[in-house]
């Protein structure tokens, strides 16, 4: 039973239960059901879709083309890392459709005019059989390694990602090729590999630094001269 409020000038606000707050915001924003939801992102590639749970959550996938912002700082990165244009549709979606619609809420009073949550959220989307998207977001262990990376804007999650997919072919493994391949590496170039036409081994000094840090391939042969052991 819905307790009844105080209307009329100077009536003090009674306070809501968590239940009482969702239900009166997810009568205040614009939800659409998943499958609504899955037409909106087909027929319009404008719309802008936002993944408002937490880091860890989504590891266990998330809707392909989402941003990865947390409803805690959403209202922190929503210009610079989504869109600053108050009347982009913005497609919001948490676990079960309760967060997103807080969200919602949020980005309606910064001024953003067509901000829609998705009722039932990731889970429901995940139930209907819809596309899940698994292996193009950083873990754990990459958000650690790169935490530096991430907060240069010109890089972000999204320039570290095509990083860590990028492939690079050194031509040299001597004193400029493998010092190279350390800083690739430590920017986070996905796959690097090493082509030469002389045969090298971890004794070489600069060689020496790549080899203890990673696995050598063998040449398909070897030149007679270094075969031989006289």
């Amino acid at each position: 039973m819905t307790r009844p409020r105080p209307t009329g000038r100077g009536a003090v606000a009674m306070p809501l239960t968590s239940t009482e707050l969702l239900s009166l915001v997810k009568r205040q924003i614009e939800q659409v059901p998943i499958d609504r939801a899955r037409e909106l992102l087909v027929a319009d590639p404008l719309v802008r879709l936002v993944d408002v749970r937490e880091r860890e959550e989504t590891f266990d996938g998330f809707i392909r083309g989402a941003s990865l912002i947390p409803r805690g700082s959403l209202e922190l990165r929503i210009e610079a890392e989504v869109t600053a244009d108050r009347d982009a549709i913005l497609l919001l979606y948490c676990a079960a459709g309760n967060r997103s619609a807080l969200a919602a809420r949020d980005l309606a009073a910064m001024g953003y005019t067509r901000v829609r949550s998705m009722a039932g959220g990731f889970q429901a989307w995940k139930a209907a059989g819809y596309e899940v998207v698994r292996d193009e977001a950083l873990t754990g262990t990459d958000l650690l390694r790169y935490s530096r990376h991430l907060l240069l804007p010109e890089v972000g999650e999204s320039g570290q990602l095509r990083l860590l997919k990028a492939k690079v072919l050194l031509v040299g493994i001597g004193g400029l090729g493998c010092p190279a391949a350390l800083y690739l590496a430590a920017a986070g170039v996905g796959t690097l590999g090493w082509s030469t036409r002389t045969w090298s081994t971890a004794a070489t000094c600069s060689a020496r630094s790549c080899s203890e840090r990673g696995t050598w391939a063998a040449p398909r042969s070897r030149p007679p001269a270094a075969a031989s052991s006289s």
